[in-house]
């Protein structure tokens, strides 16, 4: 029994070599399978709105009329604005891959920064004709220090996936703050009406070009980079991000990230709300 034991154990190293090469090469292949499933999907991905470039292009060529031409050239703006964002994220997500993401810490106006970035999207929403607001608690600081850029990444990807996953109904942008004696807790949050997520598919919509189930109309929806890429930047910057989402009616998702202190907001300034109209892109509503 016990020549047994120190078979397996201390006078069989070569046991432990082979259970070494074994996990060795069952991650190799698990990691060679990764990768050739993203290159398929990035393929995939790309090869769409390229196609609807070319195609319309040749429509321009042919068209009959003024009217259609500027149609054809505004679908080719809509596509290449798609790829754009795609070739973004896939560089984005590249940085994060290789540990080369660029952290530049900066004095900045939240309120200035957040609401550019819902004016930004506004024509988006406009669209499809979805009710769009902005809401800045009067907790969050005048001034902040931190890596604004990130955070623009961040609610940039989570407002387009809002507008992306919503025919119908609002989109709510929100942003509030906890503040400590020289730091403050950003906690912005987007809600939606749109499709929403089944429980068991929340984790993977943060996987890189996970694709979920058939929604409620029929249509597979991929998730893309991304969500992947908010996930990334939002640990790089030890923050944490929740989803709490309704298959069917709707997501929110939530991000709270530590930011220092620069200066306070003035103790009589107001919570600020901005309701944009399909009409103006405007804001109709402050308090």
């Amino acid at each position: 029994f016990t020549n047994t034991i120190l078979y397996f154990t201390v006078e069989n190293p070569d046991m432990k070599v082979i259970n070494q090469l074994t996990l060795a090469k069952s991650s190799a292949e698990k990691a060679s399978r990764a990768k050739t499933e993203f290159l398929s999907s990035m393929s995939h991905e790309i090869r769409t709105p390229l196609n609807a470039v070319i195609g319309f292009s040749e429509c321009i060529k042919s068209a009959p009329t003024l009217e259609d031409a500027q149609e054809d050239a505004n679908e080719i703006v809509k596509a290449s604005n798609t790829l754009l964002e795609l070739v973004n994220g896939i560089i984005d997500f590249s940085k994060i891959e290789d540990g080369n993401l660029e952290v530049q810490e900066v004095s900045y106006k939240p309120r200035e920064v957040f609401s550019s970035l819902a004016k930004l999207v506004t024509p988006k929403m406009n669209e499809k004709k979805l009710s769009f607001s902005l809401f800045i608690s009067k907790n969050v600081p005048e001034t902040l220090f931190g890596d604004k850029e990130n955070i623009r990444k961040i609610v940039t990807n989570l407002l387009t996936n809002a507008y992306k996953y919503t025919e119908k109904g609002s989109v709510l942008f929100s942003i509030n703050a906890e503040n400590k004696t020289d730091k403050t807790k950003l906690v912005i949050s987007v809600k939606d009406t749109g499709h929403g997520i089944k429980q068991e598919n929340i984790e993977g919509i943060f996987k890189s070009f996970e694709r979920l189930e058939e929604d409620k109309d029929g249509v597979t929806s991929g998730t893309g980079l991304g969500l992947a890429i908010t996930k990334q930047l939002v640990n790089t910057m030890k923050g944490k991000i929740d989803v709490d989402s309704v298959y069917g009616e709707g997501s929110t998702f939530t991000v709270e990230i530590e930011q220092k202190i620069e200066q306070l907001a003035d103790a009589n300034i107001q919570d600020i709300t901005i309701e944009y109209t399909q009409s103006t892109q405007q804001p109709i509503q402050e308090q």
